[in-house]
C-alpha cells in the first residue's frame, strides 16, 4: 500500500519498524511520532539509528519538525553519525536553528568526520553547511 512506503524496513527497529510513518494523505502519523519519542526517552539507540537510516532527509525533516522541542536534539545526539545532517535544510530555520544551538560542538565534529572517513563531505554537502550554520551561531571558545 502506498501509505506504507515509509516504513523502516529494519528488524533491529522493534515496535517502529512495522510502523507507517505517514497516513494514507501523507501526514506524519501521530503514533509513530510517540514511538519515535518513546524510543528516545529510552535511549533505544538501535532502534532510533534503524529508522533514521531508513528515512529520506525530506521524512527526517519532518519527524525532526514533529517532535518535541526537547527530543529533536535527543535524536541527533543518540542517533549520531547515522543522523543526515541534511535533513536540517528540510525544517524550518528557527528549528535548524535551536537544534544546532543545543548540539555540542564535538558532535557535529564527529559526525563530520565520520561523514569524511566514508567519502562524503564534499565542501558543499549540506553537513558542511549544517557545520558552518553552528559555527556561526555558537560563540567561538577563543572569545
Amino acid at each position: 500500500m502506498a501509505e506504507d512506503i515509509h516504513v523502516a524496513q529494519t528488524a533491529d527497529a522493534s515496535g517502529l519498524a512495522h510502523l507507517p510513518m505517514r497516513d494514507e494523505d501523507g501526514e506524519i502519523r501521530p503514533q509513530f511520532v510517540e514511538e519515535i519519542s518513546r524510543a528516545i526517552h529510552a535511549a533505544d539507540t538501535a532502534s532510533l539509528r534503524a529508522v533514521v537510516t531508513e528515512l529520506h532527509e525530506a521524512d527526517l525533516g519532518d519527524l525532526i519538525a514533529a517532535l518535541a522541542p526537547e527530543d529533536r536534539v535527543s535524536l541527533v545526539e543518540l542517533t549520531g553519525a547515522d543522523f543526515d545532517f541534511s535533513a536540517l535544510n528540510e525544517v524550518d530555520d528557527t528549528v535548524r536553528e535551536e537544534i544546532l544551538e543545543e548540539l555540542e560542538p564535538q558532535t557535529v565534529a564527529d559526525v563530520d568526520k565520520s561523514a569524511v572517513a566514508m567519502g562524503g563531505g564534499s565542501t558543499s554537502s549540506p553537513l558542511k553547511i549544517a557545520v558552518a550554520l553552528q559555527r556561526a551561531i555558537l560563540p567561538s571558545p577563543l572569545a
